[in-house]
């Protein structure tokens, strides 16, 4: 008698999802720096921001998606090593990588560091001017330079969470892009470029 074979459905994983950047009027963002004589979107903060939202084309979402729960894209921005000062027994500093910026503090800074996939394309507004200090643009919020720059960059990586009941899983990184503010004699500018 042959003996029958029982075929498991591949497993659902939210670690199978990958990202694929595009700006908001749909050209891919390329894998180069940004440079001043490329077509990047200018803002002005006196007339209101408008900037380049970042797409995310979600690949594989739709298979690895499970019914009843929620996912929610997680931002987290690279923070270089850092001194945080002196304890009685020891100097405190921060490791360098890639940090997750707290949902009080986010909201505090007018940003978002999470935010619910409710598409497999999405436009999204993470508050990417308020990385940089207005006043002296593209300088970087929580550094104390104060030499005015002409590029700035940030690097992100994202990651996504699923929710389910009170089961709660979250991916490795699956996506990793450089935001760059620009800055020349006539005008303000926030570019993307890939990692």
């Amino acid at each position: 008698m042959i003996k029958p074979i029982f075929i498991t459905p591949t497993q659902k994983d939210i670690n199978k999802i990958s990202i694929k950047f595009y700006w908001s009027n749909r050209n891919y963002v390329h894998n180069q720096d940004a440079t001043l004589n490329i077509n990047y979107t200018k803002f002005s903060a006196s007339l209101g921001n408008h900037y380049p939202l970042l797409g995310f084309q979600f690949l594989d979402f739709e298979k690895n998606k499970e019914d009843e729960a929620t996912y929610t894209l997680l931002i987290d921005r690279f923070r270089k090593k850092e001194w945080k000062g002196v304890t009685t027994n020891f100097t405190k500093t921060r490791t360098a990588g890639y940090k997750h910026e707290t949902l009080t503090d986010a909201t505090k800074n007018n940003r978002k560091s999470e935010i619910e996939i409710t598409s497999n394309n999405m436009l999204i507004d993470f508050g990417q001017p308020e990385f940089f200090k207005n006043l002296i643009f593209p300088n970087l919020k929580g550094f104390n330079k104060t030499r005015q720059l002409n590029i700035a960059r940030i690097k992100f990586a994202f990651r996504i969470r699923k929710t389910k009941g009170t089961e709660i899983q979250e991916s490795k990184h699956i996506g990793f892009i450089n935001m760059l503010g620009i800055k020349t004699e006539t005008s303000k500018a926030i570019d993307y470029a890939l990692k």
